[in-house]
């Protein structure tokens, strides 16, 4: 078959960078835009977390669907899995890489403004950092190979679109997931039962069938001229990144698997585990009691004396 190319793309490296950057600017000044959408009593580590969600939510619509159909598109043999392309396979691996950038950014602000040991940021620092080099590796110094094993660890964004709305459910003052938590909090239910569904397929399973299709190809590599003419360290690196999201998957799971079991015990009431029916967060509510109770106590103490 003939193998399966995108039409106007090249493989010059330093071409490949400059739409990397690009893309990783546009996003980042379309995030910056959307500060003002976001509350000014918060600190800017928060408002720029914030403004994320509004490149988020877009981005997955566009991500998601590519993915699934460069995988399809690329799947027919294994010429096309190893060096075929598709316009779809670039726009994913671009959107993919910009909105890693800016999460590297923020989760850097974040660890800046409000602390943390190396041990509790690692995992996520680590899980965009080496998401960027990889997928910018095989844009570039890899000849844009492989496009068909990234779009397919890809797949696992699906996972994401239901995180996304979890987490942005949790915000405080969210006066459009206090609506639904009121009038329709199975809504809340079924995003956290479709977040357990995904995450099981799209990642506990997903990876290793990833790196099973890639050991079951890489026994046949040998007979395509086209390995020749790749780096490699490509043999080396999407081995080990899906390795590590493996394991770092596992880890997210068991958190995912907790907020489900505590979302049915309490019957399926939305964001109310955690948050006050104005929006407030309870947690900060009780700590901000228990420094209260303690002043009080010793101001008691003080007038006793």
């Amino acid at each position: 078959m003939t193998l399966l190319l995108a039409p106007n793309e090249t493989n010059d490296s330093l071409s490949q960078l400059s739409i990397l950057f690009q893309y990783s600017l546009c996003f980042g000044l379309f995030q910056c835009l959307c500060l003002p959408l976001t509350s000014t009593k918060l600190p800017f580590h928060k408002r720029f977390y914030r403004a994320s969600y509004f490149l988020w939510f877009p981005m997955l619509m566009v991500m998601i669907p590519c993915a699934f159909y460069s995988v399809y598109h690329l799947s027919t043999d294994l010429s096309n899995r190893w060096g075929g392309t598709a316009a779809t396979s670039y726009l994913f691996c671009r959107i993919y890489i910009a909105i890693n950038v800016l999460g590297t950014i923020g989760e850097l602000l974040t660890w800046q403004a409000e602390g943390g040991t190396v041990l509790s940021k690692l995992p996520v620092l680590l899980h965009h950092i080496l998401s960027v080099g990889a997928y910018t590796l095989g844009l570039t110094y890899c000849n844009n190979k492989v496009h068909y094993y990234a779009c397919l660890l890809g797949c696992c964004e699906v996972t994401t679109f239901h995180l996304t709305i979890l987490i942005w459910s949790k915000f405080e003052n969210n006066t459009i997931a206090q609506f639904f938590n009121t009038h329709c909090p199975s809504i809340f239910v079924i995003n956290g039962c479709l977040l357990w569904l995904t995450y099981v397929l799209f990642r506990l399973l997903l990876f290793p069938y990833t790196m099973y299709a890639w050991i079951v190809d890489l026994q046949q590599f040998e007979t395509l001229q086209i390995v020749n003419e790749t780096p490699t360290i490509v043999l080396y690196v999407l081995p080990a990144v899906t390795i590590f999201l493996f394991v770092v998957s596992i880890l997210w799971f068991s958190r995912i698997h907790a907020g489900m079991v505590k979302l049915f015990k309490s019957g399926g009431t939305g964001m109310e585990n955690d948050t006050n029916n104005d929006g407030t967060s309870k947690d900060k509510e009780a700590a901000t009691k228990g420094t209260e109770g303690g002043n009080e106590g010793g101001n008691q103490g003080k007038k006793q004396e």
